[in-house]
């Protein structure tokens, strides 16, 4: 194949891929770049490439590159993930004012042989392997990022609500300073009235009171009595007793507060019956459950929210937008046959492997992946019903389809004999329209329709040795892309990747790549 073999695309080159498209027909905001060879990272530039043309996941690496250029990851974008170097890598492809050339992603093999030690050497390395490792950083770089802004949401509420305490304590000591001093005046000008109506008892009949004095007397009485009755009048229980005592006339103090407010030897304590500290105790009490009241319902209405809110994120905090783009769900349905117990079991999965045969095509392997099984012998089933290993029947199902289906091929299988893998060259057709029929009945959007978008080819006998090269389809055209040299491929021209019968050296469809229609 013209496409394995190893190229330089220079400047003849890309003028022979614009040649070839034609300017009329090249779309406008496209770029089509080759990518270096580092030294045995063609299994990475494939997969790049493919991912690359994946247009979902390319508009989601780009629009997180501008999040972070615009700081709304603020410190958690970090520049030194693998994340971080795909962004600038997509962008620097997206950006150029070629249409077409090469680029060198050295800071992205750098950063993979850094964070991945099975990839930190100059020998083949699998592709899928490296696919699902590339997705797992991803993944893991957005959960590390939510949680660092759940943190930070967290802190931000939880300073507004300290705020908001300050706040009301400022607030309370303001207004316990105004009426402190209203106390005072007030008990000033109290003292001053009594002091210049006060009539002698032995100048004055016991049983009647001059009209000043009566006067005041009903004044300070009602003021104690609306003292107690509401805590809104300044005077108190002591102002009516030294008034009565002023007149010749004992007070009536109820036992408790007798017992409470006198010393051992029955004399009324003086000190604790003052009027500025008997209208503070009360007001204290009515304001404090006031802003306690205040307060608590503040409390409870922000905190009523937080457990909302962090449900919520509990509830979405493993999903990224590579469980949008790749995550599927299948459904294992087991079925003891002893007690006829079925037990279904849901998993989740970012790419589907199967397992393939000689002369067939994906359809079929996809069947064959849900086609009922036997768990006999040492593979007995544990039945919690029976409490004990029984035979039973497995098969698994399509609960959930994803946007991007990804379909691994096991094209390399381990050999006894040899002691290592060995590829099987089988050939299988795989369409470019895809429609899955192992689907479970409650599954959604089960007559979903599917395009091939890109498939990664392995060219050689096994898995760490031969050649690794990409197909995609960009605006209806389908190109080969080979390391550093990029062309056109003619539809037609996809049957060379199905595989062979017996040459080992084949090029052979690997990973496949289908998206669905909207």
């Amino acid at each position: 194949m013209k496409g394995c073999l190893p190229n330089i695309m220079g400047a003849n080159a890309s003028a022979a891929l614009m040649k070839e498209i034609g300017p009329e027909q090249f779309p406008p905001n496209e770029r089509y770049f080759g990518l270096h060879n580092f030294g045995n990272t063609c299994y990475c530039n494939s997969v790049l490439q493919a991912l690359f043309f994946c247009q979902p996941f390319r508009d989601r690496v780009l629009q997180y590159r501008t999040q972070q250029h615009n700081g709304k990851h603020g410190s958690n974008g970090k520049k030194d993930t693998l994340l971080a170097c795909l962004c600038e890598l997509f962008y620097n492809i997206v950006s150029q004012k070629k249409k077409c050339g090469v680029l060198q992603p050295k800071k992205f093999v750098a950063r993979l042989r850094k964070e991945y030690e099975s990839f930190d050497n100059y020998m083949q390395h699998d592709a899928h392997e490296l696919f699902n490792c590339l997705l797992n950083s991803i993944h893991l770089v957005l959960i590390e990022e939510k949680k660092a802004e759940r943190e930070r949401k967290r802190l931000e509420m939880q300073s507004s609500t300290t705020s908001q305490g300050n706040g009301v304590k400022r607030e309370r000591l303001s207004f316990f300073r105004s009426k402190k001093k209203e106390d005072k005046d007030i008990h000033t000008l109290s003292s001053k009235v009594g002091a210049s109506s006060f009539v002698p008892s032995d100048t004055m009949p016991s049983t009647s009171a001059a009209p000043d004095s009566l006067e005041i007397q009903n004044i300070t009485s009602a003021g104690s009595s609306s003292s107690l009755a509401t805590s809104d009048s300044p005077a108190s229980t002591a102002d009516t007793n030294e008034s009565l005592m002023g007149n010749g006339q004992v007070p009536k103090v109820d036992q408790e507060s007798s017992d409470e407010g006198k010393p051992q030897n029955g004399h009324l304590s003086t000190e604790e019956s003052t009027p500025s500290k008997t209208f503070s105790f009360f007001s204290r009490n009515k304001f404090s459950k006031k802003a306690s009241s205040s307060k608590s319902s503040e409390l409870s209405s922000s905190n009523s929210n937080v457990p909302h809110l962090e449900e919520e994120d509990e509830s979405e905090a493993n999903n990224t937008w590579i469980n949008d783009i790749f995550q599927g769900t299948y459904t294992t349905i087991t079925r003891c046959l002893t007690c006829e117990t079925v037990k279904n079991k849901d998993e989740d999965f970012l790419d589907l492997s199967v397992d393939i045969e000689q002369n067939t095509s994906i359809t079929h392997c996809l069947r064959v992946f849900s086609n009922q099984q036997m768990l006999s012998g040492e593979h007995k089933y544990s039945c919690e019903v029976c409490r004990s290993k029984q035979e039973a029947q497995i098969q698994m199902r399509i609960k959930k389809l994803p946007t991007i289906l990804a379909l691994h091929l096991k094209r390399f299988k381990y050999c006894d004999t040899l002691n290592k893998y060995t590829k099987l060259t089988y050939r299988v057709v795989f369409p470019f329209d895809l429609r899955l029929f192992n689907t479970t009945d409650d599954a959604s959007n089960a007559e979903r329709l599917y395009d091939l978008i890109g498939v990664v080819v392995h060219c050689g006998s096994g898995p760490y040795r031969g050649h690794y090269v990409s197909i995609v389809k960009s605006h209806d055209m389908w190109l080969l892309f080979d390391d550093d040299n990029v062309e056109k491929l003619e539809p037609s021209g996809m049957e060379d990747f199905y595989g062979v019968t017996a040459d080992k050296n084949s090029e052979s469809g690997y990973i496949l790549f289908y998206q669905s229609r909207e």
